[in-house]
């Protein structure tokens, strides 16, 4: 199916994706297994993407929403960046202006699954995404710094490159800066893809135009027609793309109703007695077990109420212990332990950028932890923050004075200040009310 894609024969990938759904759907339509879960988020994905390129963005949204539904259940962070990625994209292609935060969501999302390490292509395409925002905002300057990261990061074999050096000539394009958007749109005109292509003449038309180049003009303007009329052409070939797909959901449906109707004697039966055994229950109960039974039921509701909380909060203390920040500091303080026994001069000094970015993942995985506190103790101070992050680590005292560069008489102050001024006894009960 997706060889059929590159060659743009979207009717045929479309039948090779909806005959592997079959497959799944008639051999493992209850199953639970990560391998399955993949195989269908991808395949909803690829089916997402000939409906994204064949235009019906509102049919792609709901083909990409159910991909990540599916690939959220896996370990496959590069498919579920590559997904939000998409989402991003289509959200561009509907309405730029008025979606952009809501782009910036969904990239912001995607880089919390891939790195530039280990994802450099993944990575590369979502801070395009952020360019693009930074275009719609007008911030053009912040636009050509993410499109820049990106394209330095992308390995060449990849097509998208020239997407991006589209995107940043437009920016060029914007700010009247024409010989730098000359240089990358022509780039990005070398694209194999004849969608980006297509997009790439359109720019260089424009660029040309304001340079008063009318031989350029017209000879890009030439190209231009020539590639839209090569696209008319396959989505003529295509034009049935969406009523496949439409006739596959049609199908599952009547086959899921039909397999629901063998079932519906045995619910019914099912349901009277259960019903038959409440009323029972209710006949034979007395005051006293009535009374006893609402006392069990509140003890059991707190004691389940407090395992949730707790659960909860581990969960997300074992999300937080698996970031990139909370390992650099625990590899930090590991590498320097001596040291910081001996209590010598701080080597290990966060800088600003590490401190930001430990506040960003606390706030993200602890729901706004620095806003709940402030609002309780509201002249806590950034340097009482970053005690107070480092005491989410649970680090020594020891520790704690190495990473904000003071010594350790200065942690013993902050905590006597802080116990005087915001009447916090207990730091680390205070910091754990607010998880």
């Amino acid at each position: 199916g997706t060889a059929e894609q590159v060659g743009y024969e979207y009717m045929k990938a479309m039948q090779h994706h909806l005959t592997a759904l079959r497959i799944l759907d008639a051999y493992f339509a209850d199953s639970d297994n990560r391998s399955i879960m993949l195989l269908r988020g991808y395949i909803e994905f690829y089916i997402g993407d000939v409906l994204y390129y064949m235009e019906n963005q509102g049919l792609a949204s709901k083909l990409y929403f159910n991909a990540l539904s599916y690939l959220l259940k896996t370990d496959d962070s590069a498919a579920i960046a590559r997904t939000y990625w998409n989402i991003g994209s289509l959200l561009e292609l509907i309405e730029e202006k008025e979606h952009k935060d809501t782009i910036a969501y969904f990239a912001k999302q995607g880089l919390f699954y891939v790195n530039e390490q280990d994802h450099p292509f993944e990575y590369a395409l979502l801070l395009g995404i952020y360019g693009n925002y930074y275009r719609y905002s007008g911030e053009k300057d912040s636009a050509i710094l993410y499109f820049n990261k990106a394209i330095e990061i992308i390995p060449e074999e990849y097509d998208n490159k020239h997407m991006l050096y589209t995107a940043l000539g437009f920016v060029y394009y914007l700010k009247k800066n024409y010989d730098s958007a000359l240089y990358w749109v022509l780039k990005g005109y070398e694209a194999k893809e004849i969608f980006r292509k297509h997009t790439a003449s359109i720019g260089l038309s424009a660029i040309y135009s304001e340079i008063s180049d009318n031989e350029k003009y017209i000879q890009y303007s030439d190209y231009q027609t020539k590639l839209q009329s090569k696209i008319d052409r396959i989505n003529r070939n295509n034009a049935n793309v969406s009523v496949l797909y439409d006739n596959y959901i049609q199908d599952r449906n009547k086959q899921q109703a039909a397999q629901k109707a063998t079932y519906y004697v045995i619910i019914a039966i099912c349901i009277l007695i259960a019903v038959g055994l409440v009323f029972l229950c209710f006949y034979l109960r007395n005051r006293f077990k009535v009374q006893r039974l609402k006392k069990e039921i509140a003890q059991k509701t707190q004691e389940i109420g407090k395992m949730q909380q707790n659960q909860s909060k581990q969960d997300r203390w074992d999300v937080f212990a698996g970031t990139k920040i909370f390992k650099k500091i625990s590899e930090l303080c590991s590498q320097d332990e001596l040291m910081i026994k001996t209590y010598h001069e701080a080597k290990i000094k966060l800088p600003s950028e590490d401190w930001k970015e430990l506040q960003f993942v606390v706030d993200y995985i602890f729901d706004r932890f620095t806003e709940r506190m402030k609002k309780d103790y509201p002249t806590l101070t950034k340097n009482d923050f970053q005690f107070i992050y480092l005491s989410l680590m649970q680090l020594t005292d020891a520790q704690k004075a190495a990473l904000m560069g003071v010594g350790i008489e200065a942690i013993y102050k902050r905590k006597s200040r802080m116990r005087r001024q915001e009447k916090i006894e207990d730091i680390s009960a205070a910091v754990n009310k607010h998880l």
